[in-house]
């Protein structure tokens, strides 16, 4: 899971509205640390992220390599790859990505086995309306994923639709509906969003 991935994260941004983001990463996410040891192998993983605003729209492209020890003591080589872009009008906002993943794992070649690949490709599109812009205390969503993998178990397409209510500063009031277009169930989620 690359949100919780422990390293260095290095950015800057250009007057003509280029950000670049460079990481270096244990590759571990946010699990335990046995023994105060946050990195489990000796490999470092490589990520590269450039965006670049053209006023209301900002493109961008997100790629990032490195090799992991599975728990099977084998050697997993990931790379990722994808392109962004988001359109922010004052009272609408719409988003796009698509990423492209592929899951090397090599096995022992004295069992006669080469490395086996999984692959995914997927992505998000999204549309956000904010009423009032942005002063306004309701925001309404409507958000599709999906993800198409070589390995059936990983495939996943939704569609959610939702509405919250800014209550106070730090309290939100939350309506969500997800409906899964694989399994055809759908989820209803009603709940309040609070930060202190």
């Amino acid at each position: 899971n690359l949100t919780y991935d422990r390293g260095l994260i290095v950015s800057y941004g250009f007057d003509f509205g280029l950000d670049v983001f460079g990481e270096v990463v244990n590759g571990n996410g946010i699990g335990e640390a046995h023994e105060r040891l946050f990195d489990s192998d000796n490999y470092k993983n490589f990520a590269l992220r450039l965006s670049q605003s053209l006023g209301p729209l900002r493109i961008g492209a997100f790629g990032y390599t490195g090799k992991e020890e599975t728990r099977v003591q084998k050697t997993n080589e990931i790379t990722m790859i994808g392109p962004d872009a988001t359109l922010s009008l004052p009272k609408f906002e719409f988003n796009l990505q698509y990423l492209y993943r592929k899951d090397t794992v090599g096995y022992d070649r004295p069992l006669g086995q080469g490395p086996t690949q999984t692959e995914f490709k997927g992505g998000f599109l999204e549309a956000l309306f904010l009423p009032q812009g942005d002063r306004s205390r309701w925001l309404f969503t409507a958000l599709y994923n999906r993800i198409d993998s070589n390995v059936d178990l990983y495939d996943y397409e939704t569609i959610t639709l939702s509405a919250s209510h800014l209550l106070a500063r730090n309290l939100r009031l939350v309506f969500e509906a997800t409906h899964d277009l694989i399994s055809h169930k759908p989820r209803f989620t009603a709940g309040i969003v609070s930060a202190f």
